[in-house]
């Protein structure tokens, strides 16, 4: 809905990155999810990614676009759906740990 794109939760952004392409706002929805995401990463990306190999540990080498990067996003947190009233960023962080834990 419209308000989805307030983005003040987790199952907001979920809601915009997981749209049916059918559905009237599914342009706008994809764009900014992406925005969002992208603009999530220049952020680590200038702050020295102060949470890689700390909350979560990706592996060497992994190349996935970023197409494939929110479709596990958003199959994590619908089959996670508990955490929906996270703030988005937060939501973000707890998939990654879940799913690139790092080694005790």
């Amino acid at each position: 809905t419209k308000q989805n794109f307030m983005l003040r939760t987790t199952g907001d952004l979920v809601a915009l990155c997981g749209v049916s392409r059918d559905d009237p706002n599914a342009a706008a929805a994809i764009h900014f999810c992406h925005g969002y995401y992208v603009g999530i990463d220049h952020f680590a990306e200038l702050t020295g990614r102060p949470f890689r190999n700390v909350l979560y540990c990706p592996p060497e080498g992994l190349k996935l676009t970023r197409d494939e990067v929110l479709g596990m996003l958003v199959g994590w947190h619908r089959r996670n759906p508990q955490f929906a009233a996270e703030a988005p960023v937060e939501g973000v962080y707890r998939w990654a740990s879940a799913t690139w834990p790092c080694k005790k």
